[in-house]
């Protein structure tokens, strides 16, 4: 087995002298990084955690261990459909295995964007697949 990713919270992480602050619900004004979730897809991991209270998602390249895009305060990313309307693609419904990625779109955003969709339809799976 190999390793996805390896996070080092460093100074974010929980010391243990704030566990006792952690355990009364004192954590909303605690500096840690909480609750992370990491999905990975070729050559990228998305990583998803709170930090004061504001949950934020970060697309990290694993080989050069930088950053390409971050967003704030949202459930997921922005992503543009090919008539140029902007959707949001939530990270915490995406579903990834090897090389492919699929999310659930809600219907109503897609009414005028694909022939046929009504707002009460179900959800559409977007499939995207990377190289």
């Amino acid at each position: 087995m190999l390793p996805q990713a390896i996070l080092k919270r460093g100074k974010y992480d929980l010391q243990e002298t704030d566990l006792d602050r952690f355990m009364t619900g004192a954590v909303k004004t605690m500096d840690v990084l909480m609750w992370p979730i990491i999905s990975s897809v070729s050559d990228y991991c998305l990583l998803d955690y709170t930090w004061k209270q504001e949950r934020r998602s970060e697309i990290w390249n694993r080989k050069s261990a930088h950053i390409v895009s971050r967003v704030a305060d949202k459930k997921g990313f922005p992503y543009r459909l090919p008539s140029g309307k902007m959707i949001t693609l939530y990270s915490d419904k995406l579903y990834i295995q090897g090389n492919i990625v699929i999310v659930p779109i809600d219907a109503e955003e897609l009414v005028g964007e694909i022939e046929g969709i009504k707002e009460d339809d179900n959800p559409v799976l977007l499939v995207l697949h990377t190289s």
